[in-house]
């Protein structure tokens, strides 16, 4: 992979030899197999759970040693404009973005197992905690090259960026149900299909501002115009009072609590003195977002079987919700006939649509080769071949398009 004239290390052992002395050695923390605990700190000395009581070690096997091994935390460093004085004073003093996102080292899509950089689970997350006020503290010294000179750096965590799933794992609010949406909390609007029997969350012309056109609109949406104001977002204070009296017992042996409460628990990064003077904690990763609109989007123009959303399910929950008559499915002779769409394509223009995707070149690393993903004989879009990344890029461009 490497040149032959290259200087780095060939052996793991040849790089520790070269790390090590300079402090950049890992270190292995000891874990209760039911994720209870994490044998640090206070509990470092101990053999045993002290809430489930199952012992800290593992009896041996052939080729285990019943370790438990916690992977190495790498956050990525962005610097942005500082809203803690004395800390701004430093220039040098880090902002950190933490990224968390999973991924599947085997390639097969069908597989049970992945591997996460970080494990969203609350007890794993206790040495970076430890870490981070560390550094937020009373910082570590570091040498400056450039000025030749030492100081003390200190550093913040100022937001975490991932998924939806993983926002309800770190933040500890409910991101399923009803009551969905984080900013809304129990005025999130929804609605409940009979037929497609999933939540629609709706309104969301709420969040525009009161004079914009499409308030108005009725016959586009759904058939009234939209008067309501959205929600305030709470700050980092208001959720900080919500949540700082919850009791949770974290391990896989705990029975979940029956109580209904849209949030969970209180999330750990409450521990940095710092978190909930953030109005903005849990950043959403937009790749996700824009890949899972245009996957709809271009499995609905295609009517992609398995990826279209536009469906006879779908057709009869607009006839319970009284709007796009036109669209509503006709019974004739024990047939359902669903009409066009004002999105629906001919054969023709499908034909196009792949002829263009299927032809189109893009800088080298932009994505994946798009012309092994389109199938000109069933004027189809494979996605699922492609890893999310380029499935981002090639979807933007043929959103573009369409």
């Amino acid at each position: 992979m490497l040149p032959e004239d290259n200087t780095l290390p060939n052996y793991n052992y040849e790089a520790k030899k070269i790390l090590c002395p300079m402090g950049l050695e890992y270190k292995k923390i000891h874990a209760c197999p039911n994720d209870c605990v994490l044998y640090t700190n206070d509990f470092a000395i101990l053999k045993v759970c002290l809430t489930c009581g199952l012992s800290r070690f593992k009896k041996k096997t052939d080729r285990s040693s019943g370790e438990e091994e916690i992977e190495s935390l790498h956050a990525k460093v962005l610097w942005i404009d500082e809203a803690f004085s004395e800390f701004g004073v430093e220039s040098r003093n880090l902002r950190i973005g933490l990224p968390i996102d999973g991924m599947n080292p085997y390639w097969n899509l069908s597989s049970k197992h992945s591997s996460w950089p970080d494990l969203l689970v609350h007890v794993y997350l206790s040495p970076l905690i430890d870490d981070l006020k560390m550094l937020w503290d009373t910082g570590v010294e570091v040498f400056d090259a450039y000025r030749e000179e030492k100081f003390t750096m200190r550093a913040m965590l100022f937001c975490t960026i991932n998924d939806f799933p993983a926002y309800g794992n770190l933040s500890g609010y409910s991101v399923k149900g009803h009551y969905a949406c984080p900013i809304c909390e129990e005025n999130t609007s929804y609605t409940q299909l009979k037929h497609g029997q999933k939540t629609a969350y709706t309104r969301h012309r709420k969040f525009l501002v009161r004079s914009h056109p499409y308030r108005r609109l009725k016959k586009a949406f759904n058939g009234c115009q939209e008067d309501e104001i959205a929600s305030t977002p709470r700050n980092g204070e208001e959720v900080y009072q919500r949540v700082k009296n919850i009791n949770i017992v974290f391990g896989k042996t705990q029975k979940k609590s029956t109580e209904r409460n849209i949030w969970k628990k209180r999330s750990i990064f409450f521990n940095l003195p710092y978190w909930c003077k953030l109005d903005v904690r849990n950043c959403i990763d937009v790749m996700h977002v824009e890949k899972n609109v245009c996957d709809s989007v271009i499995g609905t123009l295609l009517n992609i079987k398995g990826k279209t959303k536009d469906r006879v399910k779908a057709r009869q929950d607009l006839v319970d919700m009284g709007i796009r008559f036109e669209l509503h499915p006709q019974s004739i002779r024990k047939r359902t006939y669903l009409r066009p769409a004002f999105h629906t394509l001919s054969k023709k223009e499908k034909k196009i649509f792949c002829e263009c995707l299927h032809s189109v070149k893009v800088p080298q690393g932009y994505s994946s080769n798009v012309k092994s993903l389109v199938s000109m004989q069933d004027l189809k879009v494979n996605w699922f071949k492609v890893s999310r990344l380029s499935c981002v890029n090639a979807t933007t461009f043929a959103c573009g398009y369409s």
